[in-house]
C-alpha cells in the first residue's frame, strides 16, 4: 500500500472503511483497532492522527468519580529536602533505560534523591552493563533483581520496601525528564496532608500530550485528559485534580502508599494506578495533576500493548472485570 493513499483527501474512505468493520464486529473492533496502533504507531501524520481518533469509541456519557475542589490546595514550603525514592520497573530495553536515567541526572535539581531501578528478569548484555555503569552516575542507585512473570503492582512493592526515601517517585523506564524543577514541584504538592497522588503532564514525542489526568465514565471507560492535543493548550496547563493519574509518572508519600496498602497484585499490567488513586481518594485524599512538570513518555515502547495479543487481551479483560466490580458498580458508595 503507497503511503500517499494516506492524504487528507483519502482519510474519510479509510474511516468509513473502518466504521464498517466496527459495526459488523462490534465489541471486538477494540483488539483489532489496538493492533491497528501499534502497527502504525510510529506514524504521527495529521491524516493517520485524524483515522485514529475517529476510530476511539464514542465519548461516554457520563463521567463519574468526579473532580475534587482544590481551591485551599497550596504548594507547601520546605525548607528541608528529605529523601525521594525513584523507582523504575525494567526489563532489558537498555536504550530506553539510559535515556530515562540520563534525563534524571542531567536534568534533575533536587539533590536528595535515590534511584531504584527493579530488574525484571533482564538477561541482555547490554542492559547488565547500564546497571554497573549507573552505580556511579548517582549518589545513590541500587538494582533489585525480581525476576517472573511482569506484575507492575508486584515490582512497585518490591522498590518500595527496599526504598529509603519518605516519598516515592513511580516511574517508567520509558520517560524521559524534561523540567529540571520535576521533583521539587510535585514534592511541594505531596507533602500537602490532603494530596494523595501528583501526577504530572506526559508527552508524546511529538511533544502533544499524551497524559494530564485520568478521566473515568460510568461504563467504565478510563480516558486520558487532551490526549493528543498541543502542550500549550489553556485547559492543560491548569493545577487540577483528578481520579486518577498514571503511575508511569507519579509521586506518592510513603506514609500514604503504605495507608491505603500499596499496589494491589491482583491488577498485574492495568488499572493498577487507577485502583491505587481511587483508594487514596476514598480515604479523603485530593490525586493532583500538575502541569508545570513534563516528562516525554514513549508510551508501550518498552511493553506491548495489553490489547496486542490475544493471552494479554484475555488478561486485559479479566483485570477490567475486576476493576467494574470493585468500582463501577460500586459507584454509589456514601464515600464518594
Amino acid at each position: 500500500m503507497k503511503w500517499e493513499c494516506f492524504t487528507n483527501n483519502h482519510s474519510n474512505n479509510v474511516i468509513s472503511i473502518f466504521n464498517r468493520i466496527r459495526t459488523i464486529v462490534g465489541a471486538d473492533a477494540n483488539f483489532l483497532q489496538a493492533i491497528l496502533r501499534i502497527t502504525f504507531y510510529a506514524c504521527v501524520s495529521n491524516p493517520f492522527k485524524k483515522v485514529f481518533q475517529h476510530l476511539q469509541p464514542a465519548k461516554p456519557e457520563k463521567e463519574i468519580f468526579p473532580s475534587k475542589d482544590i481551591s485551599d490546595i497550596k504548594p507547601f514550603v520546605y525548607d528541608e529536602k528529605c529523601c525521594v525514592s525513584i523507582i523504575i520497573p525494567s526489563k532489558n530495553q537498555a536504550t530506553l533505560l539510559r535515556l530515562c536515567l540520563q534525563s534524571i541526572k542531567n536534568n534533575t535539581t533536587y539533590d536528595n534523591y535515590e534511584v531504584i531501578v527493579i530488574n525484571n528478569g533482564s538477561t541482555e548484555s547490554d542492559f547488565l552493563k547500564l546497571i554497573e555503569n549507573a552505580k556511579s552516575m548517582f549518589n545513590s542507585f541500587i538494582c533489585i533483581d525480581a525476576a517472573g512473570p511482569f506484575n507492575f503492582s508486584t515490582l512497585i512493592n518490591i522498590g518500595y520496601k527496599h526504598s529509603n526515601g519518605d516519598y516515592l517517585i513511580l516511574l517508567n523506564n520509558d520517560t524521559e525528564v524534561l523540567s529540571g524543577t520535576w521533583i521539587n514541584e510535585m514534592l511541594a504538592y505531596g507533602m500537602n496532608d490532603k494530596v494523595g497522588a501528583v501526577g504530572c503532564k506526559l508527552l508524546y514525542p511529538d511533544l502533544t500530550i499524551q497524559h494530564s489526568g485520568i478521566k473515568i465514565y460510568a461504563d467504565g471507560k478510563t480516558v486520558h485528559a487532551y490526549a493528543g492535543m498541543n502542550r500549550n493548550h489553556p485547559e492543560a496547563n491548569q493545577l487540577k485534580s483528578y481520579p486518577a493519574i498514571t503511575a508511569a509518572a507519579m509521586l506518592v508519600s510513603k506514609k500514604k502508599f503504605e495507608m491505603v496498602g500499596g499496589f494491589d497484585e491482583l491488577f498485574a499490567v492495568d488499572f493498577n494506578d487507577i485502583d491505587f488513586c481511587l483508594r487514596l481518594q476514598k480515604a479523603g485524599l485530593v490525586n493532583l495533576y500538575a502541569p508545570q512538570v513534563e516528562l516525554i513518555h514513549h508510551e508501550s515502547v518498552s511493553r506491548r500493548h495489553p490489547l496486542s495479543h490475544p493471552v494479554k487481551y484475555k488478561a486485559f479483560k479479566a483485570e477490567s472485570s475486576l476493576f467494574m466490580k470493585r468500582w463501577i458498580n460500586t459507584y454509589h458508595d456514601t464515600a464518594f
